[in-house]
Formats: structure tokens, C-alpha cells, sequence
């Protein structure tokens, strides 16, 4: 059994923002509604098709991902229901309504993603959980685009990824930050 102290999980953390500060602006010690993550990362893109100039636009498509980075000693029923509710009464109406009854115009879709460490390891009826989580979200009838909650939960004792269905394109890049650090370990010889 490897002991997982908490710099590991920093060192973790910290080169998993490495990874995503390509596409996202990141800030850290982020306080959201009375939670301390370790990292706020945001995404926006705007795709557009247009004729000749901007003004004869075809159609504008706008796209969204919100990461929140979350530290903790263990996954508990009581933290999945936690981040649930953080999801559903938090981030949908705040970060995807910005507070109106619907998203801003043109907008395709928003990720509301939760990335877990978890310095204990995760328990079966934990990993059945988040690969159960759920939310999508559509907006008028999807004219207006839909919200989906993306979790992953990160097990840094046995160096393993559990994600929602949702989230399953993220565990590649979530394990390969283990792999970097394995292939970092190994001892280079000289010729």
C-alpha cells in the first residue's frame, strides 16, 4: 500500500493545471458558496459562420466549461449529494443563466465539471455513485443549448480515475498525469 501524503496530491494538482492553463484561464484558492476548491478553471469559445462580412452571419454557436478542483481526505455519500446540490442550485443558475430563466443567446452547451482528490482510497459504493451521478439540462427545447455535469473523482492512493459517463473523455487526461509521473521516476541511463 503506497502512502499518499498531501504533496503528492498538490504536485498532482499542479501539473494537471499545467495541462489544462493550454485552454483554460485558472485561478486559484477559489471560495465558491462557503467551499474552498484548490482551482477554478474556465473555458469559452465562439464558432461562427458568416458571408462576405460579419453582419451576414449564418449562425454563432457558443461553448462552455467550468472546472471546480476539489481536494478532500475521502469521497462520502455526504460530498457526492454535497457537489450535486452545489450543481444543481449553484453553478447551473449562476454560471450557465448568469440568473435569467434562460442561457445567453447562441449558446450551444455548458460543462459544469468537478474534479475530486481523494487522498484515501475511493469505496465501491463511492465509485457506483459517481459513475451514476447525472445531470443534463436543456433549454428551450435545446434551441438554446444544454448544461451537462461532468465529475471526476481521483483515487491518489491507488493512482486510479472514476468518472460519471459524462466525464469518461476526461479520464485520459486525468491518468495520464500519473503515467508522466511514473515515466519521470524511472532512472535515465547514459549511452
Amino acid at each position: 500500500m503506497t502512502i499518499i501524503n498531501e504533496k503528492d496530491s498538490k504536485v498532482y494538482l499542479e501539473r494537471l493545471l499545467e495541462k489544462y492553463s493550454a485552454f483554460f484561464d485558472i485561478k486559484k484558492e477559489y471560495d465558491y458558496h462557503g467551499i474552498k476548491f484548490s482551482a477554478y478553471a474556465y473555458f469559452h469559445s465562439l464558432n461562427e459562420k458568416y458571408v462576405l462580412t460579419r453582419k451576414a452571419n449564418l449562425w454563432r454557436a457558443k461553448a462552455f466549461e467550468h472546472v471546480l478542483f476539489l481536494e478532500v481526505d475521502r469521497v462520502d455519500t455526504d460530498l457526492i449529494e454535497k457537489m450535486r446540490k452545489l450543481i444543481k442550485e449553484h453553478m447551473e443558475p449562476e454560471l450557465v443563466r448568469e440568473g435569467n430563466k434562460y442561457p445567453c443567446e447562441d449558446h450551444m452547451y455548458s460543462y459544469l465539471t468537478l474534479v475530486i482528490l481523494s487522498k484515501e482510497k475511493i469505496e465501491n459504493d463511492m465509485i457506483r455513485a459517481v459513475r451514476r451521478f447525472h445531470f443534463d439540462k436543456g433549454y428551450l427545447f435545446s434551441f438554446r443549448g444544454h448544461s451537462e455535469a461532468h465529475i471526476a473523482c481521483v483515487d491518489m492512493e491507488s493512482e486510479l480515475v472514476y468518472t460519471n459517463f459524462a466525464a469518461r473523455e476526461m479520464k485520459k487526461t486525468l491518468q495520464s498525469v500519473f503515467e508522466e509521473k511514473k515515466i519521470e521516476a524511472v532512472p535515465q541511463r547514459g549511452i
